[in-house]
């Protein structure tokens, strides 16, 4: 229940700073779907290289997206937060951890 309220929280601070009157728009965010993985699916594969595993979400949350808009289960943009270490692979073949 703390993982929802804390996810609820960080939306909702998102959508603050978009309601910004600098803006001279109001965007708000709908949360349609959220999903808390306690394992990982088949399709999602975990890496700590964070280019490979961003693909892997990508292409695995691309199947779970309904094509059309007019589905109530379609969503238009989808978000990973992770307790993952992650790192990027250098030009030199490194880790880089980032912080």
């Amino acid at each position: 229940m703390n993982l929802i309220r804390f996810v609820l929280a960080m939306v909702n601070g998102v959508q603050l700073l978009y309601h910004h009157p600098s803006l001279g728009y109001q965007i708000n965010f709908v949360l349609k779907r959220l999903e808390i993985l306690h394992n990982d699916p088949k399709d999602l594969h975990r890496s700590s290289d964070i280019d490979i595993f961003l693909n892997s979400f990508c292409m695995w949350q691309r199947k779970l997206n309904p094509a059309l808009d007019t589905d109530v289960m379609h969503f238009d943009h989808a978000v990973i937060l992770t307790g993952l270490d992650l790192y990027v692979v250098g030009k030199n073949g490194r880790s880089v951890h980032k912080s």
